[in-house]
């Protein structure tokens, strides 16, 4: 299961060129601006997911697939994998043991296997990408504007101080 998102800012390579004569490091600027991006999405995710034990639930991970591009991954904690079963559902199935023992409702149960009745899906991770997909992305040109204006600022300061 994977939804994407391609984000191309309006005037991206004005602020990227503004950004070189600046003397900014633009590989940085777009991984922050990738991440800061990409947090609206998880913190709403995260709002939708149910109350565990896992601190974190939904993390964000930026890498750089190909040069100029930058890609933020929007997945469930290692400490909450167990979400992803509720994300996209579970069919019914048997699940066999020799013996298999677990707590049930009446207490210790000793079986050879279990028919478990499935579980219906319950998104967060898609939801939460349709409803803050438009924040993301304004969130993200922000970010990388306000990283140019600094490094702009940054330099007029250095050729002021020469």
């Amino acid at each position: 299961m994977a939804d994407n998102m391609r984000v191309q800012l309006e005037g991206g390579a004005e602020l990227v060129r503004r950004l070189y004569e600046a003397g900014g490091n633009a590989r940085k600027t777009l991984r922050g601006a990738t991440r800061a991006g990409a947090q609206p999405i998880a913190a709403d995710a995260d709002g939708r997911a149910p109350a565990t034990h896992a601190k974190k639930r939904i993390v964000v991970r930026v890498s750089s697939p190909q040069k100029d591009t930058m890609a933020a991954r929007i997945k469930f904690s290692k400490r909450a994998w167990y979400l992803r079963f509720r994300e996209q559902g579970v069919t019914a199935h048997e699940i066999k043991g020799s013996p298999l023992v677990f707590d049930g409702r009446a207490g210790l149960v000793v079986s050879r296997g279990v028919n478990h009745p499935g579980q219906a899906a319950h998104p967060m991770l898609r939801p939460a990408l349709a409803s803050k997909s438009d924040t993301a992305v304004t969130t993200m040109g922000e970010a990388f504007r306000k990283a140019v204006v600094e490094a702009e600022i940054l330099a007029a300061k250095e050729d002021d101080e020469e």
